[in-house]
């Protein structure tokens, strides 16, 4: 974590001179600081390529970040400092351990001007124009290191443990403990709303009054919230530019200290944040926190196991996927193709398989832009195969093909092992007698498995010790106790998931805590609660923004109180999987409600929304959401998708019905035992919801008929 080095002494405010600023006009003199560059644009950037780096975990330890170090220190810094004045970016590995040293100004400027007695200059590109520069530094590389590769194949995902040759750094900052800690910043930032420019707009303002506050506040330990963190960060990523600015707003270098991430009660990092939202709202008169900028947790990459030979009782191979859909969303080409006749041309798009070639259909100028309502689908026997693209240009009264037009889509390449639902973008380089072209291409690629159908028998709830950390396994308990007075203890249920030939391959813990707001689930393999697969809880607005926060809810996972919105974040062995946010909504004419879903994949970063309602006559309750058909009402779940996913979407069935348990309107005399039936929630005949059952139904829970209860009932005592 983030935070500067003064904290020797007690920390105060000092404006100097007798002078003391109102709220306003502090504010409105932070206001008031200009930076020397795009901070939005570049903070961007800064997201896009720390995106990149995850893709990559071991850039994060081992033998890749000692290479790295050596690459970054032998070759690259001494090459970036012969050419101070070119536009240069560096392969991903060395750039990352560069990104590293920046976040130590003091020392990076120290290291420069010893080794090469100048500051070696930095800038962050977004996507395109970072490959633009790479262009021009492979160059440069190749000619003073022809026998050294210029980028080098990374492993996407997690790597077996091996063992390091550590690489002796000259460097006086410690590479190589940076590349980890980053890790765990990159994991506070990285939801979608870090690439809002609203939000990121937001934050700049934040950092300028960091900085403001940074200005006044004597002997603090200031400690940032992620988005202006992010900012700081971004800031100094552009070494000259942000000793200039820095001196010019702080009259003073301005040092970075992330070497402190306990945040346990009574460390530097603890007391500092303490301190640091006292000082605030004493300067600014307003809170310090905001809402999707707080600390998230730990990442939960490695801390989980994943599924091993699992039988699910199913006749056919469920590891093999019977069919690939590939949606395109949208397709661009640069810039008109030349020609006589300029916009007159066609781009053809065929399917190719075993058996030839199949024409799917063309594209037409004088458009440029083509999205999803004038693009298709193909469907795909399989990822072994590829889409062929043909640009034709009009010349006189024929079209002929564009030099070297012909181009092929390999779908393989769009696909992991992580999920069945994955974004892609491809840019095809496209050869003309005059200029080149490039054809960017977007989509989604789904892969569809054969059906796998589960069901969960369903445990009773009981009183236990509530596990202190919802990260980790924990023994099932019993405690003498009230989970809505102790803070120790919590309803807890424990089920069993079945395969089609009644096996049980996954076994699930269900946990309340009403006292604490606290509620979630672990699902582990086999009867050791320590195999733990995958797991959920309650995420609030530290997580998520509000809608008003962000420039475009709708493509943003956002929490609003407003409407009594909760949310549930599921984690796997790899990570975040997906964010469930729900609410319940009325419709005004027939005064009947519904649950409300929206779901974000964060594997893919696909987001849909959904309603579940209620059914005609004696039909079940279903909801169907990513590649799960949910039968609420008895609780059995059907997949399509591979199996190594079927934890993960069993998940995402407890995280409906949990949310259903905890946004359902109730009487307001609602006891347990009771029934949970209005007349709003009629239609969806909540008691004979299996699943709802499962999730806590029937036990106190922190849902949104308690908390409004516990108002009502702070409010009458304040009353008396």
């Amino acid at each position: 974590m983030s935070a500067d080095m003064d904290h020797k002494k007690i920390p105060r405010l000092e404006f100097g001179d007798g002078k003391h600023l109102s709220h306003a006009e502090a504010s409105q003199s932070a206001r008031q600081i200009r930076f020397s560059l795009d901070m939005v644009e570049a903070a961007l950037a800064h997201i896009e390529f720390l995106t990149d780096v995850d893709k990559h975990p071991c850039l994060y330890h081992g033998q890749y970040v000692q290479n790295a170090i050596s690459r970054y220190e032998n070759l690259w810094l001494p090459l970036a400092a012969k050419h101070l004045d070119e536009r240069l970016t560096a392969p991903l590995d060395i750039e990352w351990i560069w990104h590293c040293h920046l976040l130590a100004p003091v020392l990076y400027e120290k290291d420069c001007i010893k080794f090469f007695q100048n500051t070696v200059n930095h800038k962050l590109y977004r996507r395109f124009d970072r490959a633009q520069a790479l262009k021009r530094s492979k160059s440069l590389w190749e000619e003073a290191y022809p026998n050294e590769p210029f980028e080098i194949d990374l492993p996407v995902g997690p790597i077996k443990s091996e063992n390091v040759e550590n690489y002796d750094s000259k460097i006086a900052y410690d590479l190589t403990a940076a590349t980890s800690r980053q890790c765990a910043f990159f994991y506070n930032v990285s939801l979608p709303h870090y690439l809002d420019r609203k939000f990121l707009s937001l934050s700049e303002l934040r950092y300028k009054m960091f900085l403001f506050l940074r200005k006044y506040a004597r002997d603090a330990y200031l400690v940032p919230c992620f988005d202006n963190d992010l900012m700081w960060h971004t800031h100094q990523l552009h070494p000259l530019i942000y000793k200039v600015d820095s001196l010019k707003i702080l009259g003073r270098f301005f040092n970075h200290d992330d070497t402190t991430n306990d945040r346990s009660e009574g460390t530097i990092l603890s007391n500092g944040t303490n301190d640091t939202i006292k000082l605030w709202r004493q300067m600014f008169g307003c809170e310090y926190s905001m809402a999707g900028a707080m600390f998230r947790g730990k990442v939960s990459r490695g801390l989980y196991h994943n599924l091993q030979n699992c039988d699910f009782g199913i006749t056919n191979n469920n590891s093999e996927k019977s069919q690939v859909i590939l949606s395109l969303e949208n397709v661009a080409l640069e810039w008109p193709p030349d020609g006589e006749y300029g916009f007159d041309f066609i781009i053809e798009m065929k399917y190719l398989d075993n058996s030839g070639s199949e024409r799917q259909f063309r594209l037409e100028g004088p458009n440029l832009v083509w999205t999803r309502g004038e693009l298709s689908d193909f469907v795909l026997k399989s990822t072994n195969e590829m889409i062929k693209i043909q640009l034709l240009v009009k010349n006189g009264k024929i079209f002929h093909k564009y030099d070297n037009c012909e181009k092929f889509l390999d779908v393989s390449g769009f696909v992991s092992a992580k999920s069945t639902i994955h974004p892609f973008y491809s840019c095809l380089s496209l050869k003309g007698k005059s200029a080149d072209n490039n054809l960017h291409i977007s989509g989604i690629v789904r892969e569809i498995y054969p059906e796998t159908t589960v069901k969960l028998t369903v445990g009773d709830y009981k009183v236990c010790v509530q596990p202190g950390d919802l990260d980790t396994s924990f023994p099932v308990e019993p405690l003498d106790g009230d989970p809505c007075t102790q803070c120790g203890a919590c309803y807890l249920a424990q089920h069993r998931l079945l395969s089609a030939t009644e096996q049980t391959v996954l076994n699930c813990k269900v946990f309340h805590n009403p006292h604490r707001i606290m509620s979630g689930f672990h699902i582990y393999q086999g009867m050791d609660p320590g195999n733990l697969v995958c797991c959920g809880h309650l995420i609030d607005s530290s997580h998520l923004p509000l809608p008003s926060l962000v420039m475009d809810p709708d493509r943003n996972v956002t929490l609003d109180p407003g409407l009594s919105e909760r949310a549930v974040l599921i984690k796997d062995n790899d990570g975040d999987w997906a964010i469930l946010t729900a609410h319940w909504s009325i419709n005004p004419e027939t005064n009947k409600g519904a649950l409300c879903l929206k779901f974000f994949h964060c594997v893919s970063g696909l987001m849909s929304w959904h309603w579940l309602t209620g059914s005609e006559g004696a039909q079940p309750v279903i909801l169907y959401i990513g590649n799960c058909l949910i039968n609420i009402s008895d609780a059995s779940l059907q997949y399509t998708c591979n199996t190594s996913e079927v934890p993960q979407y069993t998940a995402l069935s407890l995280a409906v019905g949990l949310l259903l348990v905890l946004c359902l309107p109730r009487p307001r005399d609602w006891i347990p035992g009771n029934s949970a039936m209005t007349n709003e929630s009629l239609a969806l005949s909540p008691d004979s919801l299996r699943l709802a059952v499962a999730c806590g139904l029937t036990v106190h829970t922190p849902s949104n008929h308690y908390r409004s209860e516990q108002k009502r009932l702070r409010n009458q005592r304040t009353e008396k």
